[in-house]
């Protein structure tokens, strides 16, 4: 439960994280991550993520309106990286993310100490559980889709 509203969904982690955060995405949906820790090819992310309504994405993972039109089913993208360039065209990002009524996007976070960076992978994870929860997330970039949102 999260806010009263039971959590259904299904979150793919594209590499390994804190694992407090991963009990915490497990406590309210169905969880898998990558457990290779390595880079996915584009191909290899569109298959792990058929089906799946969330992603915890990285640095090194490129969401793009291509990946999200092969992925039907996906609502929320909550990345957690440093840095920029994590979405197509960042800063700039292009309207078909900005614009899509299925995918929200979430800030991405840089941080150096340990503890910080354990913290924002928490607040990604939280994110991940309000959007699938019907709550808007704390943490949310293109805030017009919110409305527009497939649900």
């Amino acid at each position: 439960m999260q806010g009263g509203v039971a959590v259904t969904g299904k979150v793919f982690v594209t590499r390994r994280v804190f694992l407090k955060a991963i009990s915490r995405l497990e406590g309210h949906v169905q969880t898998e991550m990558n457990s290779t820790d390595r880079v996915l090819t584009p191909e290899e992310l569109a298959a792990r993520i058929d089906g799946v309504n969330g992603i915890m994405s990285m640095v090194t993972d490129r969401i793009d309106p291509e990946l999200m039109d092969r992925t039907p089913s996906l609502k929320v993208v909550a990345n957690f990286a440093v840095g920029y360039n994590n979405y197509e065209r960042e800063p700039d990002v292009e309207e078909g993310l900005l614009g899509s009524d299925s995918v929200l996007l979430a800030p991405h976070i840089a941080s150096a100490a340990h503890e910080t960076r354990l913290e924002m992978c928490m607040i990604v994870a939280d994110n991940l559980i309000a959007a699938l929860s019907g709550e808007r997330p704390k943490n949310l970039v293109n805030e017009d889709a919110w409305e527009r949102r497939r649900r």
